[in-house]
């Protein structure tokens, strides 16, 4: 670049760049900040392994064998078999600090989630190790020490990816011993696996089970099939999903002991599986807030932090298909779990109900009303049940509790056919292996359950389960939720607020105050009363709210005077609900057309104002190739942010794979004006790991909100007298902030513009070198503290006679995508001697030689070696220049 240029582009930067942090998932982990190297740019090195392709279809049709009669664990990934050493082929780098990082990437281009499985997971203090998706989205971890299993293995939670990173971190002054060793990758291939990251993406994937099962909170309604509103709760907080080799899913349930101790004893089937135990998980408290009770309707995500990892198998026995579990760590108090109680007297109940999760969906219930009777089924001794009246299970359910009318487990399952037929049953099925026998069959404390549930010695033929969270106040009301005003309300002023109080006191609660509140101002208070048992709790609806305008609202409620006293714990006298409210709100429509990989897609739709989610959109099947959907939105004056992602990184850029060869699009209307609000701009619909797009509807305001997005379809046209640099305008910019310089150096320098909507800026031929390549970017915004992220570069050749540039008809480049050679071939006109460099978009040269080029020859270059991505090809004879892009695929 000319001095004459460099003066001209010498201005200060005006804008700082800001970086977000994403929530991460806490999986009986430890708070460390977030991994050292998330969110780098792609210039930094990493290690990369791709893992070979599976045929799903074959996968799934395994799996409908096992599961027609629930025989083994539920499977929703395959198990990419592999022995790495981390330390020993990681990419390695020291930090500023002193400390070291080492990463790997696996990647996998049609699964749905990721995860990582250790045969050899032994970490230092201070060490600590997280696995991230490539997008820098989600993360797991840290495991530290703590995490430690006697076995060495340790399986880490599914991450919705395709590209999963794990990074091990080790402080400056450590002379580390540590082990990791991964045994195998998971590939998932059900969207049920992502219901181990819940809330952090939205739940379309849920509900795989059948209509006809019951959310447990149908327990707590009028009139339900499981007997008084809540009286099965303690029951239902024993459950778990137990994940297995990070691959399978069974149910499981804590158990109590004679010592009333809490042990974390967790009964489960022996069908699956009794090893690895250091390399199983165990989620609680999975359970919908709202209740689908045998319809059609969906059930919400629930809780997915309560997590425990690592066990030893106590006593598993085939003859009653039984496995006894101790977790390796005690569970956290704020689990809320409970140990249930068991009978081994074998005498047949008068009507059982089972708690499990079928295809580890949320937490279900089912019910038999007549008593089941012995039978066996494949060598075990078994509960026999004909039909389930309520409700059934599924595969995912194995290894879940049956319960007897005094809420006491009898038994676990074994398998059956009963399945949903619609919203009913389908009449058939189901058998439990008897806890009865598995209580002292055997002759060893490894093949039977009484040498670990009963370490008193006093031989009951039952015991009640056990509450570690039994009250320690006499009096003690308290909030647990509020329905009725949450999340965006459109077009609704009218509101029935909903609290529903618990009596987390010994003494029984008979009356209290409940005061109510908007944003700080009292709207009055009313007198409860009633009859509530300790944990029991009641819903009580509170006056209709009116809300006139639109707006962000905070409705709080508080409890006072418990039976005419005093409250002996304030700090859960008291909760509040945040809602938005859109008066007079207008219709705007997105419509959404898929390539190849639907399931790769996620997008939400958020508000600038208030930050809250109005819709968003995941967990599509992948079988919508070239298939367009609609979702109608509802929404008030003002401004919001679209954002769309893709886990594999390539947008929704079909094309490029000829197996495929669909392009995806998007776009949302004005219903009321017609006007297209938001547009695809990205190149071949490959918009990457994702974008942003802000607008406003009814209102003169305009857009200026983090995210701020990143600016599309860099283009440059030669003029008369210089390279005019072009853009698309983003609404609201006030400003941008341009970087330029030699595509061979890696200096930049900058120069900026500043006006409304800025799209394009002039360089004058004065200030440009002649047979010269360079690149440039562009990033926008409208405050020096709201600014978007970096464009990728384009690059442009300053020719003065022939102003070539990217994309002229003198240069052909083929294949394209490329994988191992790529095809250069000039115009006929052009011959000699050539200087070829690959560059790639961060303008380093990754690839240079220099040919004697015929008229019209084709010129081979080997590509294998490259990462896949998008490259720039460049010819140069020192007169005459031109460039051409490729793609290398993997």
């Amino acid at each position: 670049m000319n001095s004459s240029l460099s003066n001209y582009l010498k201005a200060q930067l005006f804008f700082a760049l800001i970086v977000g942090q994403a929530a991460g998932l806490f999986a009986q982990t430890s708070d460390l900040g977030g991994p050292k190297m998330w969110q780098q740019k792609e210039d930094v090195e990493i290690t990369k392994i791709v893992l070979p392709s599976v045929d799903v279809e074959e996968l799934k049709a395994e799996d409908a064998i096992n599961q027609a009669n629930k025989v083994g664990p539920f499977r929703f990934g395959h198990e990419h078999i592999m022995d790495v050493d981390v330390f020993e082929t990681a990419t390695r780098t020291t930090l500023e600090d002193g400390g070291e990082v080492f990463r790997l990437e696996f990647s996998s281009k049609d699964a749905i989630t990721m995860n990582v499985f250790f045969l050899e997971f032994e970490l230092e203090d201070g060490e600590a190790v997280y696995i991230y998706d490539k997008n820098g989205r989600y993360y797991d971890g840290a495991y530290t020490a703590e995490n430690n299993q006697p076995d060495g293995l340790l399986g880490t939670i599914p991450i919705p990816t395709n590209k999963i990173v794990l990074e091990y971190y080790r402080p400056e002054g450590i002379e580390s011993n540590s082990r990791l060793r991964i045994g195998h990758v998971v590939q998932g291939y059900r969207n049920m696996a992502k219901y181990f990251i819940g809330a952090l993406y939205t739940a379309k994937g849920l509900n795989d089970s059948g209509p006809c099962n019951y959310d447990t909170g149908c327990s707590e309604l009028p009139g339900n099939p499981f007997g008084t509103p809540g009286e099965w709760n303690d029951q239902i907080a024993s459950i778990a999903v137990m994940l297995s080799g990070g691959s399978r899913i069974c149910s499981a349930a804590l158990v109590n002991n004679t010592a009333n101790d809490g042990t974390p004893y967790v009964l489960s089937a022996n069908h699956c599986g009794t090893s690895n135990g250091g390399g199983r998980s165990f989620l609680f408290s999975y359970e919908s807030p709202t209740n689908s009770c045998a319809s059609n309707s969906n059930s919400t995500d629930g809780p997915t932090t309560n997590i425990m990892n690592g066990a030893t198998l106590r006593a598993s026995n085939s003859g009653s298909d039984v496995a006894l579990w101790e977790l390796n760590s005690d569970i956290p108090a704020s689990y809320n779990v409970y140990y249930a109680g068991w009978d081994n007297s074998g005498t047949p109940p008068t009507e059982v109900t089972g708690i499990h999760h079928p295809r580890g969906d949320v937490k279900k219930m089912c019910r038999e009303e007549d008593s089941p009777y012995y039978d066996t089924a494949g060598g075990a001794a078994v509960w026999w049940i004909d039909e389930w009246e309520w409700g059934v299970t599924e595969p995912g359910s194995s290894g879940s509790p049956i319960f007897d009318q005094n809420k006491r487990i009898v038994g676990q399952l074994y398998g059956g056919l009963a399945a949903c037929s619609g919203t009913v049953n389908n009449g058939t099925y189901d058998y439990y292996g008897r806890f009865d026998v598995s209580w002292d069959n055997g002759g060893s404390a490894s093949s039977r359950l009484e040498d670990w549930l009963d370490p008193l010695g006093t031989n009951p033929q039952a015991i009640d389960g056990y509450n570690p969270n039994q009250p320690t106040s006499s009096l003690d009301a308290a909030v647990q939720s509020i329905s009725g005003v949450s999340g965006y309300n459109c077009n609704v002023t009218s509101f029935s607020p909903e609290v529903v109080i618990r009596n987390a006191g010994s003494t029984t609660l008979t009356s209290l105050d409940i005061s109510y509140s908007l944003d700080g101002t009292s709207l009055g208070s009313i007198s409860w009363s009633g009859s509530l048992a300790t944990n029991q709790t009641a819903n009580v609806s509170l006056p209709t709210l009116e809300i006139s305008s639109s707006g962000n609202y905070n409705y709080e409620v508080s409890l006072s005077n418990p039976n005419g006293g005093s409250d002996e714990n304030v700090s859960n006298n008291s909760g509040s609900s945040a809602f938005e409210v859109a008066v007079d709100a207008a219709s705007a429509e997105l419509s959404l057309t898929f390539d190849c990989w639907a399931n790769e897609v996620s997008w939400e739709l958020v508000s600038n104002a208030s930050g809250n989610i109005v819709a968003s959109g995941d967990g599509y099947s992948g079988t919508l190739d070239g298939v367009t959907i609609t979702e109608t939105f509802c929404l008030a004056a003002g401004c919001y942010t679209f954002n769309i992602f893709d886990s594999f990184g390539d947008g929704m850029n079909g094309s490029q794979y000829s197996f495929c060869g669909i392009d995806g699009d998007y776009s949302i209307t004005d219903n009321s004006t017609g006007q297209v609000l938001v547009d695809m701009t990205a190149p071949n619909a490959d918009y990457g790991d994702g974008t942003s797009h802000t607008f406003c509807i009814d209102t003169d305001e305009v857009p200026c909100q983090l995210p701020y997005p990143e600016v599309q379809n860099l283009s440059t046209s030669v003029q008369g007298n210089g390279i005019l640099l072009q853009w698309d305008p983003i609404l609201g910019s006030q400003g941008c902030q341009i970087e330029g310089g030699l595509a061979s150096s890696s200096a930049l320098v900058s120069f900026q513009t500043i006006q409304p909507n800025p799209s394009e800026f002039f360089v004058s031929e004065s200030q440009l070198n002649n047979n010269t390549t360079y690149r440039w970017r562009v990033r926008c915004g409208c405050t020096n503290s709201i600014i978007g992220p970096w464009s990728g570069f384009d690059f442009f050749t300053w020719n003065s006679s022939k102003a070539n540039i990217s994309g002229s008809d003198e240069v052909v480049v083929f294949p394209n995508p490329a994988e191992d050679e790529v095809n250069f071939q000039l115009g006929s006109e052009l011959n000699g001697f050539f200087v070829l460099r690959i560059y790639d978009l961060q303008g380093r040269i990754v690839d240079e030689s220099s040919v004697f080029i015929e008229s019209g020859q084709v010129v081979k270059m080997n590509v294998k070696e490259l990462d896949p991505g998008v490259y720039i090809l460049n010819a140069s004879d020192g007169s005459t220049a031109i460039t051409g892009r490729f793609i290398k695929k993997m």
